[in-house]
């Protein structure tokens, strides 16, 4: 299974669900040309349009501040008041503390 997740690359292409044994769908992926090819160099977008890779879908890289906003939802439940660099400035006193 790959399901559910979000992926920022520098990749231009995935298996997908071409591989019949692997259930693939529900992920966010981007990279910088908002376009990916699967399976067979086929388009991605239009790969989901046809019914494959339920609920993905395909973008641009966010922005830089919005990535790391995103991310930090993920790692931590942070306050709705901290900041992106409150959140940075945590991160980086705990890993000097490693």
């Amino acid at each position: 299974m790959f399901e559910n997740n979000t992926c920022v690359t520098f990749g231009n292409g995935y298996a997908s669900d071409c591989q019949s044994n692997m259930n693939v769908s529900g992920n966010a992926v981007a990279n910088q040309a908002g376009s990916m090819v699967v399976c067979s160099k086929q388009d991605l977008a239009k790969y989901i349009s046809e019914g494959h890779d339920k609920g993905s879908s395909i973008s641009k890289w966010p922005k830089d501040d919005a990535l790391v906003a995103a991310g930090l939802k993920k790692l931590a439940p942070w306050p709705k008041s901290a900041s992106v660099a409150d959140a940075s400035a945590a991160i980086a006193a705990a890993a000097r503390l490693e």
